[in-house]
């Protein structure tokens, strides 16, 4: 066990390192996205600021045309991919709206009055916005300021000066068929001698169609692996402003910020098994199996030896336990003798006729102790069924008239010979006065109880349909047999209870200590 831990310790000192440099590398691979795609929206962000001064140094009177040439001469154009375009939102007195359909009319042959319905003083309708297509056109005259989401990012970029982003938002340019969030970053423009409390003439802006942004980035990436999730603050279903996947498996989380918001960006990759791929599970199985088969060998070498110190104990104890099997057989023997010279007087006793009943009764007696005895030399351990010990010594019982019921329950070799008697006698009588002589029934059971004293167990003898009382005044051969064997060997109690044309006779025992640990 020493040398297995040993192994897996020096395992664990190579799988560690292997393990923090794979999670260092594949989140320096997963968090390049994160960075692509914050200087991307950074490079928009600076395209903007230049078009702010573009527009400072004209008071904002810029035309469509100017501002076609400005993005045409942008550097990097297309580093620019993700952003909607780039607009300006003209300050306009809500109450006389027509200088900006002016400009949108004069810059695009549209007639737009600025929309929606406001209760603010003053407007901020779009008038330019470039490239223009379907989705931009739409957004012609819309007054951004109407909005609180969008006015709160204009006041904020106009108290700072500096760029200020929405939270995500439907861009009013989203049509029905592909919509997705959008993010709108402002810049304000003010008069060349405008003060510090003078409001902006206009926002130069650019919109983000999140979803185009992201896939523009993974476009460039030349890894179409990469799955990212992008939150507007906290990660939750409620700030989730992009996915393309539903689930991340250990995604590497990075911050990213949008002009003056903050997003949290989740990456990860298809098919990635995230810390589970790490080389170091490889290189802990193998430490594992080469510990676990080190500590097999010392414990199968321990094993051995194990083996041959029991090995020593095992011949020790074989000699000691054949000493005890001698003395156990002189005592059984001797008890043997004492049974047999039992029966000799009972039987000497009862016979009357010494050359032919004494004989017969004494040799169907000693069958049965020889009955039992056989059973118990072919049983295991010197123990026998009790089943078996019924069928044995009382083989003349009709099938069709008694029943025998009772668990599988062994007995030791001295009560096996005293109960094989006592059921031989109990058999005997039966067929000769009893039940089994008249045509009655004979029922033997049998059950194991557990006791104060320990387990003991209660075989029961009944006859029924007997002619006649039985009588217990009088001793028989068959009383004092049941009397010497039960309370002599068994060490248990007999009862016997009759009634008319009924006899019930119960044997209760202790039943062996070792036996009753295998019952």
């Amino acid at each position: 066990m020493v040398a297995g831990a040993l192994a897996l310790g020096l395992t664990l000192l190579l799988a560690i390192p292997a393990h923090d440099r794979y999670m260092t590398e594949r989140q320096d691979r997963l968090s390049d996205t994160v960075e692509r795609i914050e200087r991307r929206v950074w490079r928009n962000v600076l395209a903007l600021r230049a078009m702010q001064g573009l527009y400072d140094a004209s008071d904002g009177e810029i035309g469509r045309a100017q501002l076609q040439r400005f993005l045409d001469g942008l550097p990097l154009a297309a580093e620019l991919r993700g952003a909607q375009g780039f607009g300006f939102a003209l300050a306009t007195p809500t109450a006389a709206p027509e200088t900006a359909s002016a400009r949108i009319r004069a810059s695009y042959g549209l007639e737009r009055t600025p929309w929606p319905q406001t209760s603010e003083p003053v407007r901020y309708p779009i008038v330019l916005l470039e490239p223009q297509d379907q989705r931009n056109a739409a957004a012609l005259g819309y007054d951004m300021y109407a909005d609180p989401v969008r006015r709160a990012a204009m006041q904020r970029a106009a108290v700072t000066r500096h760029p200020a982003a929405t939270p995500p938002v439907r861009l009013v340019q989203e049509l029905q068929d592909g919509r997705q969030f959008g993010v709108l970053v402002y810049v304000p423009v003010f008069a060349r001698n405008a003060g510090a409390a003078d409001a902006p003439i206009g926002f130069v802006y650019v919109p983000f169609r999140v979803g185009d942004l992201v896939e523009a980035v993974l476009a460039d990436s030349r890894n179409p692996k990469i799955r990212v999730q992008i939150f507007s603050g906290a990660p939750g279903p409620e700030t989730l402003v992009y996915a393309n996947a539903d689930t991340l498996v250990d995604p590497v989380p990075a911050k990213a910020r949008v002009a003056d918001a903050e997003w949290t960006i989740l990456v990860g990759e298809a098919g990635d098994r995230g810390r589970w791929a790490s080389p170091a599970f490889f290189i802990l199985a193998l430490g594992a199996a080469f510990a676990a088969a080190l500590t097999a060998f010392g414990y199968q070498q321990a094993r051995r030896l194990d083996a041959t110190e029991r090995l020593v104990a095992e011949i020790a104890r074989n000699a000691e336990q054949k000493e005890i099997l001698l003395l156990e057989m002189r005592h059984r023997i001797k008890n043997s003798i004492a049974r047999i010279l039992a029966l000799f007087r009972l039987s000497a006793r009862e016979a009357g006729d010494r050359d032919s009943s004494f004989a017969r009764q004494f040799e169907q007696r000693l069958q049965a102790m020889a009955s039992a005895q056989a059973l118990l030399v072919s049983g295991a351990g010197g123990a026998m069924s009790l089943q078996e010990l019924i069928a044995q010594a009382a083989p003349d019982l009709p099938k069709e008239n008694r029943t025998v019921e009772g668990p599988d329950l062994r007995i030791d070799e001295e009560q096996a010979q005293a109960l094989g008697l006592i059921i031989h006698e109990w058999a005997t009588n039966s067929l000769k006065y009893g039940a089994l002589a008249s045509g009655g029934k004979l029922a033997v059971n049998w059950r194991v109880e557990n006791t104060p004293d320990g387990r003991v167990v209660r075989f029961d003898w009944t006859e029924t349909g007997l002619k006649n009382k039985p009588d217990f005044s009088r001793s028989g051969f068959g009383s004092r047999l049941t009397k010497v064997m039960v309370e002599g060997t068994l060490n248990g109690q007999v009862r016997r209870e009759a009634t008319d044309g009924a006899l019930a006779m119960r044997v209760t025992f202790p039943l062996a200590r070792e036996l009753a640990m295998q019952a």
